[in-house]
């Protein structure tokens, strides 16, 4: 379903209704704030680290990054810095 379209049906409801359902996207907001600062928080990581984990999958996910293999990787790195692997 469209945004246009779920614009659409919630304007049909009455003003009451309206207001249950902000309540309901907000709490579904506040659920997943918290979950976000567990998730982080648990795995040793800020928020902000977490966030940038999450959109580089996303990249990856969709095909947007190049992948190289991590044996390649690691003799890239050992490489540059000197590194006896």
């Amino acid at each position: 379903m469209t945004f246009d379209k779920i614009t659409s049906e919630v304007l049909k409801l009455g003003w009451r209704e309206r207001l249950d359902l902000i309540q309901v996207v907000l709490k579904s907001i506040a659920y997943e704030k918290e979950a976000e600062n567990f998730m982080a928080e648990n795995n040793g990581l800020t928020v902000e680290q977490a966030k940038e984990i999450d959109r580089r999958m996303e990249e990856f996910r969709a095909g947007k990054v190049e992948t190289i293999p991590g044996d390649v990787a690691l003799a890239e790195i050992a490489e540059k810095y000197g590194l006896q692997l």
